[in-house]
């Protein structure tokens, strides 16, 4: 199977349960803090301040007018502090696009300064991602980045009395708006939609499979080795709300013997799988027994199935209706999946 590079992206999505983080009461891991400092910083910066959590200066360091509605003056981002002097960069976590390049001004003794905002959309995960405070900004209005490139440094910008450190948000929909003390609402572990990218070796993301002879990943795939007729993957336990995420879009190659896909679901009022809960789609580039199957991109309408209402708890992909025993060569490979609106 040939991965395509350009869709090899870190997206932000290592929890995917609910949307609010004000009711998922803000848990993130020390783990997926530390991973996501090294996709933003590399090898740079140290924790500071977690998200939601509170901070009654948040008013003063941000000059905020008024405090976060409906946020208790909790901490809208995550901060990652670096010695002072230090020129860090700052990487993209995603593909995307600049939608607000604001360099802002120098923070001096006895001198006001503006915040440094810089914004990046990703189309692909239906969020902007926000960089506070930067000493310099490396890309402009308007251009494509790509996941790993250099975008700025961290600096002190719209934060006199705070030492250098990334302020990183991440916000549902493309929301270009630069004015601080806005509530994100969304952790950004929580994803919006829900995705899975399989983007770390031996983790399968809470998915299990059925009538295989292996489920591993490896280099950001999901590689699924049928052991016959009817493989299948399911995803763990969701909370999707089925009037917003009415698609699911997948990155897929296979080498299984037929192109027969299939998106099975379950929901809050229905929870378990069955033929009247599932939506079939062609996978056209299938390629049976060949073992280099190549990649390509599905978008499978799920709300035209009259099933899919109320909260949608799980979804079951079955890429093809047979394998074959004791071959590799009918491998299937997921590149990622999600829930899309």
């Amino acid at each position: 199977m040939r991965k395509h590079v350009g869709w090899g992206i870190c997206v932000l999505a290592l929890s995917l349960f609910g949307s609010d983080a004000k009711a998922q009461n803000c848990t993130i891991s020390t783990t997926q803090y530390d991973q996501l400092r090294s996709r933003l910083l590399g090898s740079s910066g140290s924790l500071t301040q977690k998200y939601c959590e509170s901070n009654s200066v948040n008013a003063a360091v941000n000059s905020c007018p008024t405090p976060n509605v409906g946020n208790d003056l909790k901490h809208n981002g995550i901060d990652y502090g670096t010695s002072l002097g230090t020129a860090v960069a700052v990487y993209a976590p995603v593909d995307g696009v600049v939608r607000e390049a604001k360099p802002g001004t120098p923070c001096t003794a006895g001198n006001t300064c503006e915040l440094s905002t810089l914004t990046i959309y990703s189309s692909r995960t239906g969020s902007t991602y926000v960089f506070l405070h930067l000493e310099s900004i490396l890309v402009a209005k308007g251009a494509e980045v790509v996941t790993g490139q250099k975008v700025g440094t961290v600096g002190k910008r719209g934060a006199p009395n705070v030492g250098p450190h990334l302020h990183f948000e991440v916000r549902p929909g493309d929301q270009i708006r630069a004015a601080p003390c806005i509530d994100s609402t969304i952790n950004p572990f929580q994803g919006t939609p829900f995705v899975w990218d399989f983007n770390v070796n031996n983790n399968l993301e809470g998915w299990t499979g059925t009538n295989l002879s292996s489920l591993r990943t490896a280099s950001q795939i999901l590689v699924l080795d049928p052991a016959g007729a009817d493989p299948y993957i399911v995803g763990p336990t969701i909370n999707a709300d089925s009037s917003i995420f009415r698609h699911v879009k997948l990155r897929l190659a296979s080498n299984a013997l037929d192109g027969s896909g299939a998106i099975y679901f379950k929901t809050a009022t229905s929870n378990s799988y069955s033929e009247s809960k599932k939506v079939t789609f062609n996978v056209t580039s299938f390629c049976s027994l060949c073992g280099n199957a190549s990649y390509a991109d599905y978008e499978v309408t799920m709300s035209g199935n009259q099933n899919w209402t109320g909260v949608i708890t799980g979804i079951r992909l079955d890429p093809a209706n047979n394998g074959r025993a004791n071959t590799a060569n009918d491998s299937v490979g997921l590149q990622y999946i999600m829930l899309w609106p």
